[in-house]
């Protein structure tokens, strides 16, 4: 880029001129932008999204400043216009993948499964490692009743990252949920072994030993659970109810 005021040659990612400082663009947005920042730092968020407002005027594709006020946005409960953000970013590069994740989180937030699901699906087709979003899809289509893809999901995150224990606790809620108990056991323990305080697994895990007549350790997964955890009053009775027919044996 050639200075009009020097007639010097610079790069095109700078702002000023190298040999005499002269604005090689229109730094109102800068300017704009580094008030912002600095508004920010002072907690001044409102006046700091008038500044990022004031800087679109003069860029209105920048991608950082448009990010930034998503998130301002999103941080103030201001979901809609966070949105509005996002689609703008959305349509200026859409294989980003994570402005799809964020949208989705946002739709998921209001309510919107169907515009969720779809934004967590773009997420992981442009990556399929996107373990965050496959496991937000593993969440919607268990509460959605679709365990099939729920488990198809969190087998996707566990598959990226194997000691991703919420994932595995979350692939074992499931199994429970569609009784393939042995399953079940399987996820549960490997979430027990990875996290031996986790008394709601122990619950889980003592559930599906019940389930199977294996009593003996559903006792001893029950009792870890309550003393985990004494206010868990449902391991609480499950293991009286156990113990009451061992007594009865």
């Amino acid at each position: 880029m050639t200075c009009k005021n020097c007639h010097t040659e610079n790069d095109l990612s700078h702002k000023f001129c190298k040999e005499c400082g002269s604005p090689l663009k229109d730094v109102t947005s800068y300017v704009h932008c580094a008030n912002a920042s600095l508004l920010e730092k002072k907690g001044d968020f409102n006046k700091a999204i008038e500044e990022y407002l004031a800087a679109l005027k003069t860029d209105a594709s920048n991608k950082k400043i448009l990010n930034r006020l998503a998130e301002l946005y999103e941080q103030y409960n201001m979901v809609d216009k966070a949105i509005e953000q996002y689609i703008t970013l959305k349509k200026i590069n859409p294989l980003y993948a994570d402005i799809h994740y964020k949208l989705g989180m946002l739709y998921n937030r209001e309510g919107k499964i169907n515009e969720a699901i779809q934004e967590y699906k773009a997420s992981v087709a442009i990556n399929p490692q996107y373990k965050s979003a496959h496991y937000q899809l593993g969440i919607v289509f268990y509460h959605l009743g679709k365990l099939e893809e729920s488990i198809y999901h969190f087998k996707e995150v566990i598959r990226i990252a194997p000691d991703y224990l919420l994932a595995r606790y979350q692939l074992g809620i499931t199994y429970e949920r569609m009784q393939r108990d042995e399953e079940a056991i399987q996820e549960f323990q490997k979430v027990v072994h990875g996290s031996p305080e986790d008394a709601a697994a122990h619950y889980h895990l003592g559930v599906a030993f019940y389930n199977k007549n294996m009593i003996k350790d559903a006792i001893q997964e029950f009792t870890t659970a309550v003393k985990l955890n004494p206010m868990d009053l449902t391991s609480k009775r499950n293991l009286d109810k156990l113990k009451s027919l061992k007594i009865q044996e």
